[in-house]
């Protein structure tokens, strides 16, 4: 990685030239004495490169190994935030060299094109760029996070270059249909084109990477969008060619083991993808709309870490509070909220939290989405008749004391569970509803008999999610009065506080919001509850009779907004779905 090469070398001060690369990596404080000190001991007795052993050692990362040696080498750092690049200079170097070797050329003079890289010390690609420019190349070294802006900027994402390569395809052939759609014959051999998986596998990928939850590939008239879903909102990506939607929905259903040939029927399918940093699982449905099959992926990444319960962003007292739910020895504690809110995280993060040894828990889930270490999980499948009712039965021959339910979705669960609630076992479950009091009248309208929810009820947890302020580009500013005063409906701002929102940079895609944080509504159930949830109660009493200390969700939104985490807007965004019959 770090060969010599001589072609269009800059040159800085000698006394920087001479220094060891030890002692740079230190100056940097890439690396301490101590570690220097016991890579150089190993060099002496594996006689390799001291960078080489420091990469296999772990102690600094290739990125930062690339740096020192730039500066060693003279190769001066430069600085792309500030860099503009010409039309002719994009022209000189193909999409496809840029994105193999991870560079980007930046001004041609005098018969010397000036490239930035990563890792300057590759002879191939100093040799593929001076015989496809004719010129010869003066090496930049910038920093890998600087060089992806740069390039998304310049040359735009590997799917949109992609997209745009594999548009001309051919003119219809006799083996498309009446209607412009392929045989399947066809749409097989197309959806194992080379180029179609390459860029199939390109736009799974490129979603992982932005952090995406969901990929939808819609298909129009003229066109087929591409939309990733980020932080919960949808980020449309370069529309593809309608000629390649055929194409790419079949590999999908390929990928997933579903039937290509059935084309106007829902499908269900799953996929196991393997990512950078490990599988990732993904749920595939596919309908049928008047321009095509339109495709929605839900990605399930198995490998990330469990949040904590402390992390999800509970008030003190929400969290004391759920926290006691979840250490009683039996009852039913539910999680509600819309699809995307979270639930299913919250309910892994008290799962993980109360685990014992000497507790056996067991989960059905529809789909297991995170593995935990020590607790039976079973995944819901229908077509074999395993559901969650048919499940849970099953489950409690196998002397439980903790069950989680993925979602109740009839009565016959809700029995079931409430059933197992009142014979001494502790269960967690999720519902869809607006708000906490929404749930009892939910169970109720399922058939669910009062009497028998007012006694096994324990608490309900009511959560949304909403973005974050970036912390790169967070400032202060006057939001909307409008806003204001809708918020204030439910609790008042002090007159002063200070407001801020994030003004746009690259680390969050000039959106100003990056990552999400839950606002919560804990629904404790008390003894005067229980007397009127046997009676039969509207959502409007059991919201009346919550406890003195209950916060709602606009509530909770609002302190997150004085303490600078969110923004009005978020939680105007988010709220005005929680009472949206009032």
């Amino acid at each position: 990685m770090w060969l010599g090469c001589e072609i269009g070398m800059n040159s800085q001060s000698d006394s920087v030239g001479k220094k060891r690369l030890g002692e740079l990596l230190c100056e940097r404080a890439y690396l301490n004495e101590a570690d220097l000190g016991v890579a150089l001991a190993e060099q002496k007795v594996r006689h390799r490169r001291l960078g080489q052993i420091l990469l296999d050692l772990g102690y600094v990362t290739p990125a930062q190994l690339n740096e020192a040696l730039s500066v060693q080498a003279g190769i001066e750092k430069i600085d792309l935030a500030t860099v503009s690049v010409a039309g002719e200079v994009i022209g000189l170097v193909s999409a496809d060299l840029v994105s193999k070797y991870n560079i980007l050329p930046l001004w041609r003079e005098n018969g010397r094109l000036a490239v930035a890289m990563t890792d300057p010390f590759q002879p191939q690609v100093m040799d593929d760029l001076r015989l496809v420019t004719g010129c010869f190349i003066q090496r930049y070294y910038a920093e890998p996070a600087q060089l992806e802006h740069a390039v998304l900027r310049f040359y735009g994402s590997n799917v949109a270059r992609m997209l745009d390569d594999l548009a001309p395809v051919e003119q219809p052939s006799d083996e498309q249909l009446g209607n412009g759609d392929f045989s399947p014959a066809k749409l097989h051999e197309l959806a194992r084109e080379p180029s179609l998986v390459y860029l199939v596998n390109l736009i799974i990928l490129e979603a992982i990477e932005a952090r995406a939850s969901d990929i939808h590939i819609e298909p129009f008239e003229h066109e087929v969008r591409i939309k990733y879903r980020i932080d919960g909102i949808l980020v449309e990506k370069t529309p593809s060619s309608k000629r390649l939607q055929a194409a790419i929905v079949s590999r999908i259903k390929i990928m997933a083991d579903m039937n290509i040939a059935e084309r106007f029927v829902p499908q269900d399918g799953h996929i196991e993808f393997m990512g950078k940093n490990g599988k990732i699982d993904i749920r595939v449905s596919t309908i049928p709309t008047v321009f095509g099959e339109a495709a929605e992926l839900r990605l399930l990444d198995r490998t990330a870490s469990l949040i904590n319960l402390t992390d999800l962003g509970m008030n003190p007292e929400t969290l004391d509070g759920f926290s006691k739910c979840l250490n009683k020895t039996h009852g039913i504690v539910l999680v509600t909220g819309p699809t995307g809110s979270g639930k299913t995280t919250t309910l892994y993060a008290a799962l993980n939290s109360i685990y014992s040894p000497g507790v056996k828990m067991i989960t059905i889930e529809d789909p297991v989405e995170y593995q935990l270490d020590g607790i039976n999980q079973m995944p819901v499948n229908a077509k074999r008749g395993l559901t969650f009712s048919t499940g849970l039965r099953h489950i409690l021959r196998h002397d439980p004391d903790i069950i989680m339910v993925g979602e109740i979705r009839d009565r016959d669960t809700a029995d079931i569970a409430i059933r197992a609630a009142l014979t001494g076992h502790l269960v967690f479950s999720t519902l869809h509803t607006n708000d906490a009091a929404g749930a009892v009248t939910r169970l109720i309208d399922m058939g669910v008999e009062p009497f028998l929810l007012a006694s096994s009820l324990e608490g309900i947890l009511a959560q949304r999610l909403v973005r974050k302020i970036c912390p790169k580009c967070r400032s202060f500013y006057q939001p909307d009065e409008h806003i204001l005063q809708s918020l204030n409906g439910a609790a008042r701002f002090d007159s002063g506080t200070q407001f801020y929102h994030g003004t746009g940079c690259d680390e969050c895609n000039q959106t100003g919001l990056t990552g999400r944080v839950g606002i919560f509504e804990l629904l404790r159930i008390t003894s005067k509850l229980r007397e009127l949830i046997a009676a039969r109660p509207t959502t409007e009493q059991i919201s009346r009779e919550a406890p003195a200390d209950h916060i709602s969700m606009v509530h909770d939104g609002i302190a997150k907004v004085a303490q600078g985490i969110t923004t009005p807007e978020e939680v105007f965004r988010v709220a005005k779905t929680i009472d949206e019959d009032d």
